[in-house]
């Protein structure tokens, strides 16, 4: 037996991925190519499962509700996200939003912070993207799991695609390629709301 990582993109799952390893504890956001995003919010939760049911005060069983790992809301910057000003990028927070700015048309950057929270159990990493200028055919997302130069990816673009990969000692290798996707709110200005989700046993 083993766990199930499922993928969501504006709450309609999209695919389920069986017994990842993960590799540490950092998470965060990616940018390539250039286009310039922002995050409205970056959420991390224990959720409920068959083993771990939360009972509420009218003893209904919830399973959806769990203890928060991390709520970030980029009304400021307690987390430490990166905040630089270079000729490659531009990194800031400011009216609620944490916007990447990546100028260079080749290559990309990471921006994660360390959040200790036990994948073992079941829980969830949900985030809002919106796109708000620069390329459309050009991927962004969020990573996790990541120690050193390894790391998780979900990625999607402002013309409709998603892909999930993993890398390991920098080299890329894709969990799902490259899908097109109806779920996803293209163009300039699109807000997508993506997560992953580890759920259960299989």
């Amino acid at each position: 037996k083993g766990n199930a990582m499922n993928y969501y993109i504006n709450s309609a799952l999209v695919h389920t991925q069986y017994a990842p390893t993960f590799y540490g504890e950092r998470t965060g956001f990616t940018v390539y190519g250039r286009q310039k995003i922002s995050i409205t919010y970056l959420s991390m939760r224990y959720i409920g499962s068959k083993n771990n049911n939360y009972i509420d005060t009218n003893n209904n069983i919830n399973n959806n509700i769990g203890e928060s790992i991390l709520f970030d809301d980029f009304s400021s910057n307690g987390n430490n996200w990166n905040t630089n000003y270079a000729d490659e990028y531009d990194f800031n927070i400011s009216n609620g939003k944490y916007y990447l700015n990546h100028k260079l048309n080749e290559k990309g950057r990471l921006s994660h912070i360390t959040r200790e929270f036990d994948s073992n159990k079941d829980f969830e990493i949900e985030t809002k993207f919106q796109h708000v200028s620069g390329e459309t055919n050009l991927p962004f997302g969020i990573l996790w799991g990541k120690k050193n130069s390894n790391y998780f990816q979900f990625l999607i673009t402002t013309n409709g695609y998603y892909k999930v990969n993993k890398v390991v000692n920098n080299v890329n290798e894709d969990i799902i390629k490259w899908t097109k996707t109806t779920y996803l709110k293209e163009g300039v200005g699109g807000e997508n709301t993506i997560k992953i989700k580890r759920e259960g046993e299989y």
